[in-house]
Order: structure tokens, then sequence, then C-alpha cells
């Protein structure tokens, strides 16, 4: 997780080097910056140290467009969880639904308007902190006795909790069946009641109060770990 102490790091990708400019200016007080001016070149500068917290990409870029860019990016495990927002002229006619199924999570057009592109960078640089955060200290104090806890997380539990917050901030009709595949495997180790009223959340469809109940288990988590005795789980390095 980036050090909240730091600038996070924005990875500007457009074929147009104007354009590039113009992003730059916006974003350097508040922003550190690298810059790709293909998406070949992008795929390079991801892989960098340190990696980017969020990444700028334009979609009509010629030989690799934005949309092929970001759907290698959500395929590779090490940058899938970057965010990207893509970013298109007020002329192009794009297919906005295509960029959202690539796995794109916000568009922002130009000419930039210097307070959206930063309340959009803030909104979703923030959402990405504290999705974190909730993965984090929810799956550290549930690793069964005796198993690494990064191994369980890694291999069990974070793929599960990540795909159910993702559908209930979607919104999607499928976080029935990702609640009860979260509830099986944290199941004896989360309180039964706070997955109970996840799993109720769910079924009547109120998303707002299944992600409340996230929050919840992550807190109980968070007190219960205090409670465990010695070398019960082992801290992630």
């Amino acid at each position: 997780m980036t050090n909240a102490g730091q600038k996070k790091l924005i990875l500007l990708v457009d074929d147009v080097p104007a354009n590039i400019r113009v992003a730059h200016e916006i974003l350097k007080h508040l922003y550190k910056t690298r810059v790709a001016t293909s998406g070949a070149m992008a795929l390079e500068a991801v892989k960098a140290t340190p990696p980017p917290d969020l990444i700028l990409l334009d979609v009509m870029m010629p030989e690799m467009d934005g949309f092929e860019v970001c759907t290698r990016l959500k395929a590779d495990p090490t940058t899938r969880k970057i965010p990207v927002i893509f970013v298109t002229a007020m002329t192009e006619t794009v297919d906005e639904t295509r960029g959202f199924a690539v796995g794109a999570v916000d568009y922002i057009h130009k000419p930039f308007s210097p307070p959206v592109l930063l309340a959009r960078l803030d909104a979703h640089l923030k959402l990405r902190e504290a999705y974190e955060q909730l993965i984090e200290t929810v799956l550290r104090t549930v690793a069964p006795p005796g198993e690494p806890a990064g191994a369980f997380q890694t291999e069990t539990a974070t793929p599960l909790v990540a795909r159910l917050k993702s559908l209930l901030e979607a919104r999607d009709g499928d976080a029935a069946d990702a609640a009860q595949e979260v509830d099986n495997a944290l199941r004896g180790r989360v309180d039964a009641e706070l997955l109970a009223g996840l799993r109720k959340s769910v079924s009547e469809f109120d998303f707002q109060g299944a992600l409340a109940k996230l929050d919840e288990i992550a807190t109980k988590c968070n007190k219960r770990s205090d409670e465990l005795p010695s070398g019960t789980l082992r801290e992630r390095t």
C-alpha cells in the first residue's frame, strides 16, 4: 500500500505529447507523474518501481489502443488492482460501456477541466486506499491456525472478498453467490452473526448495508487480533 504521507504516482498515457504536458501541469503540485506515449510503453512503464497508484489512459492511440492496454493490465495479477481512468476527446465516439467491461473505473474528457480532473483522481485514489485497508484488516486475522496468513489471504480469502466488494459496489445480482463463498471461507474465523447479517443484506439487495457489514467485520477482526494468543497468526511481511 502506498504511504499516505507520500505523493501518489500517476501514469499518464497519451500518444500526443501536448496532452501529456497539459495533464502534467495540472497534476504536478499534488502528484508525481510518469509518462508513456504509446500502449507498449505504458505496459513497460507500469512495471517500474514504484508502480503507479493510478493510470490516466488515452483511449484512441495507434497500434495498441487504450482498451487493449487496459485488458492486458487487468489480466496481469501484478497490475490488475491499479485503477484506470480512460481519457477521451469530446469529439470522439467511444463505447464507454466497453471501457467499464475491460476494467476501467471512470472516464474523463479532453480538454481537461482542472477541478474535475483533480476531483476524479482524488476520489478514485481514496476508494483504492479504503479498499486495500478493508481487505488487509479483515484478512490479516482470518487465516486458520497453523496456516500462514499470507498464503490463506492470497490463495483463498483475498480474491473472494475482493470479488464480493466489487459486485456490491456495482449492485450486481451475482453478489448473493459471492457472499455465500465468503461465508464458506470465513466461517469459524469471523463472528457467525456478522456473516449472517452480510448474507441477509445481500439477499435483500441492500448493497450499502452489505458494504457496511464488511466494514463491521473488519472492525471486529481488528479487535479480535488483540485477543489471539501470540503465534496463532503470522503477520505479513
